[in-house]
């Protein structure tokens, strides 16, 4: 049976908002955008005087002169918006810490709130017979995949909170649920070694860390990754990590996994399909056998 697939992906951003009031390094920062903006705007003045009368000097002034006056301002110009829009229009930019994108970008806030996310919609179009002739059974779909929304508080340049909400299929009632993906509080000492404590996403695999849709090829995550490796695998736990030069780290100490159903956690145990279902995901996890994962 055929399928064809597309995944409609819409990036949120948005900017963060200083909870705190500033400390004196964002002072100075931002008085000092102020002046380097109060200097631009007085050269684009200028700029544009000396533009105004070339343009009035008749024939005298080189179409080569004038064109480089204009090159000139329009860089200008847009230095100066970019430097009045400030952090609020932050790209997404690389993933660190072993996050993608959207998830780090708290680290890239100066301080206070930060709120992100990102929202996958999937339409599914199956034909109408399976490969051996037979009636597939099968009708188009549209779903309302996920909603991802990242909270983010960073109390100053050593200690941040950053946690993942998902809101699964648009309701709780067919099929879908509402899960706590990651939240941790993090330890910044310095590039090497940091420390992380609170329900973390296991390092395993490609896409368990970097499950955000621009990061993977195809419509839908890799079934190994899914089911083999499970994807979203989140557990509780604590540990370290950092960049050793060619060298990046993550080393947890967290609960493990539930092989069989009925133990004291949530875990479903193991199937025939993978180890999906011996996930613990943070409820009541059962903290009698600990796992090292790095």
């Amino acid at each position: 049976m055929r399928i064809a697939a597309l995944t409609l992906i819409t990036a949120l951003a948005a900017a963060p908002g200083a909870a705190a009031a500033p400390g004196p390094q964002t002072t100075a920062r931002a008085g000092g955008a102020e002046e380097r903006l109060q200097a631009l705007e007085k050269r684009l003045a200028e700029l544009e005087a000396a533009l105004a009368r070339a343009r009035s000097g008749g024939g005298g002034q080189e179409a080569a002169s004038l064109a480089e006056l204009e090159r000139r301002l329009e860089i200008l110009s847009r230095e100066i918006e970019e430097l009045r829009i400030g952090e609020a229009a932050v790209e997404a930019g690389e993933g660190v810490h072993g996050f993608g994108p959207a998830a780090s970008k708290i680290y890239r806030t100066e301080k206070g709130v930060s709120l992100g996310g990102y929202a996958e919609m999937l339409y599914e179009g199956f034909d109408s017979r399976r490969d051996d002739g037979a009636a597939s059974g099968k009708t188009d779909q549209l779903d309302f995949l996920r909603l991802i929304t990242y909270v983010g508080y960073k109390f100053s340049d050593r200690i941040l909170f950053n946690s993942e909400l998902e809101f699964e299929h648009a309701s709780t009632g067919k099929d879908g649920e509402v899960s706590v993906e990651f939240a941790y509080l993090d330890f910044l000492f310095n590039d090497r070694v940091n420390a992380r404590a609170g329900l973390l996403l296991v390092p395993m695999g490609f896409i368990n860390e970097l499950h955000e849709p621009p990061i993977f090829l195809g419509a839908r995550r890799p079934q190994v990754e899914r089911a083999l490796i499970p994807t979203t695998w989140r557990e509780n736990g604590f540990g370290l990590h950092g960049d050793l030069g060619p060298l990046t780290y993550r080393s947890y100490l967290v609960t493990g996994m539930e092989a069989v159903a009925g133990g004291s956690s949530n875990a479903g145990g193991f199937s025939a399909t993978g180890i999906r279902g011996g996930r613990t995901s943070g409820p009541k996890s059962s903290a009698e056998d600990f796992a090292w994962v790095t």
